[in-house]
């Protein structure tokens, strides 16, 4: 799935699961979704890819008028740039980062506290494990490189964010 495709069949698959979660969610009553965004980098001109990404949001939140908040998580970005691009384009105040902060320390060379000020007040969900920054290895707190302790201190100077525990 990828919402900023630009192959017209691969955006409607993606628009069909995207509405049928944003139905499961609200018949259990869910404040929010996390969703993966399909990006994947070098593929598509970031330009022309922000674009189609943001009529996608705009043409779901036109359709999907409730309070379900959406939060897109990073995969595999070199940097924040493309997602807040994104995020500010629709203007939704039901739009929002989640940050994995295993996924940016693995596929960046941006350091992770660098994404966490890149981002600042857009992130509104926060999934925490750890890896040795070359795979997503989901291993235990104590068990990788990525400064948990520096990252909670910076997401701190951000109020406002969930966090969950990734598994």
């Amino acid at each position: 799935m990828c919402l900023g495709s630009a192959n017209n069949k691969i955006v409607e698959i993606t628009k069909y699961y995207f509405d049928y979660a944003y139905h499961v969610a609200e018949q259990l009553d869910c404040l929010g979704i996390i969703v993966h965004h399909g990006l994947i980098p070098n593929t598509s001109y970031p330009a022309h890819w922000i674009k189609r990404a943001t009529v996608f949001w705009q043409d779901f939140f036109n359709v999907h008028i409730g309070d379900i908040k959406i939060f897109m998580e990073n995969q595999r970005e070199q940097n924040a740039e493309t997602l807040m691009a994104v995020i500010d384009a629709c203007q939704s105040d039901r739009l929002f980062v989640n940050l994995d902060i295993s996924h940016a320390h693995c596929n960046s060379n941006l350091p992770i506290l660098d994404w966490i000020k890149q981002r600042n007040n857009r992130i509104k969900y926060v999934r925490i494990h750890q890896n040795n920054g070359l795979n997503d290895e989901h291993l235990g707190l104590n068990n990788g490189n990525i400064p948990i302790k520096d990252v909670l201190d910076a997401l701190n100077i951000y109020p406002g964010s969930s966090m969950g525990l990734g598994m």
